[in-house]
């Protein structure tokens, strides 16, 4: 018999519950290891002689004051300290969460229903796709081809990266948002409109993905180390040339087109109309957002320049399809575009910090920084 997916009254009735029970847990592990130390404290002699010489089990004091006396300081050194397995727990809680809600289970999607692809036909919504791809690639390299473009080594200056993503990224954008709104006039319940809670929306979910996405490079770079190899301190070609060039003034550009461009054109090009065909295809949500995010993923591994090293692609991989859920679930354009535009930001103020010396030594003190693609 399948379960129906919790409303959104009974989950906050089932959260408020957990909570509760979380610090009732917490509460009575205290009481019951206070409560011996306490005891032994205070008649540890007469005890002893109440019971005929029996012995009295102490157990190690809790640093009550320690703990009343502890500054956020003092938190998030425990945090830089223990990163890892921090962020690990975190992942684990905030995936048991979305599983007890129902978002990541098979039967999550069937609480709103799907969107109304059926409109247009699978062939549709890959060229739309592939009007997009063009149009950004095309873009690019013609805008590539001018003299002043091409100065210094071809495909090595931040002035030739930063044009050809300005250009191409601002034209397959235009046609992106054309194919949106010629889809959607005939399909307006296909989730191709963007408002303004789009941005709030694909914030919190960002917040959501962010430790899940994260404990899923740590473990990959975890399992690189143990067969021997070593793990690159920034993945991203392009991000490590940003890096190298902290005098250019270019790089603000080619920041901007990664940060705000990219996001844009790739879930338009994924999330929105790949992912839309696949599943028109197969007719089933899950099979197309896993699908769409191995796509994903090896697409970034076959980039310029060989693409990001092999243990990225895990990350990526998750990245793309907590992206295809929470487009699935919200079916909201702007989440998935917003979610991608935080990560990027992100690791963009990572590369920079850990570039600055922010690890500490000019190192990183974890190897999964900045492990994320464009």
């Amino acid at each position: 018999m399948e379960t129906a997916p919790l409303d959104r009254s009974t989950s906050r009735c089932l959260w408020s519950r957990i909570s509760r029970s979380v610090a009732g847990i917490i509460a009575a592990i205290v009481l019951v290891i206070g409560s011996p130390v306490c005891r032994a404290q205070d008649g540890s002699g007469a005890g002893s002689g109440a019971s005929g010489g029996g012995t009295t089990i102490r157990l190690p004091e809790i640093p009550v004051d320690e703990i009343r006396n502890a500054r956020v300081e003092d938190a998030g050194a425990f945090v830089v300290a223990n990163r890892s397995a921090v962020i690990l727990a975190v992942a684990g809680v905030i995936l048991a969460l979305l599983f007890i809600n129902g978002t990541i289970r098979k039967s999550g999607f069937k609480k709103i229903g799907p969107r109304k692809i059926e409109v247009h036909p699978a062939f549709m919504w890959l060229f739309a796709a592939m009007m997009v791809y063009l149009a950004w690639q095309t873009g690019a390299q013609l805008i590539a081809q001018m003299s002043w473009v091409q100065n210094g080594a071809a495909g090595q200056t931040l002035q030739r990266q930063g044009v050809m993503g300005l250009v191409g990224y601002a034209i397959g954008i235009a046609v992106g948002l054309g194919m949106l709104h010629l889809l959607a006039r005939s399909a307006p319940d296909a989730g191709l409109r963007i408002r303004i809670g789009d941005l709030w929306i694909g914030l919190w979910a960002f917040a959501l993905v962010w430790p899940i996405v994260e404990a899923s490079s740590i473990i990959a770079v975890w399992v690189e180390q143990a067969i021997g190899e070593q793990t690159p301190q920034i993945a991203h070609p392009l991000l490590a040339q940003i890096v190298e060039s902290p005098n250019d003034p270019w790089r603000w550009v080619v920041i901007a087109s990664v940060v705000l461009g990219a996001p844009i054109v790739e879930e338009l090009v994924y999330r929105v109309f790949i992912q839309s065909a696949i599943i028109r295809v197969i007719g089933g949500v899950w099979p197309g957002v896993l699908i769409t995010a191995v796509i994903f993923a090896l697409v970034h591994r076959a980039g310029d320049g060989g693409g990001v090293p092999w243990v990225a692609i895990v990350p990526i991989f998750v990245l793309g399809l907590a992206m295809g859920i929470a487009y699935e679930r919200t079916q909201r354009v702007g989440v998935p575009i917003l979610m991608h535009v935080a990560f990027n930001a992100l690791n963009v103020g990572l590369a920079l910090w850990a570039g600055h010396g922010g690890g500490g030594g000019g190192e990183v003190v974890e190897p999964s920084v900045a492990m994320l693609p464009f």
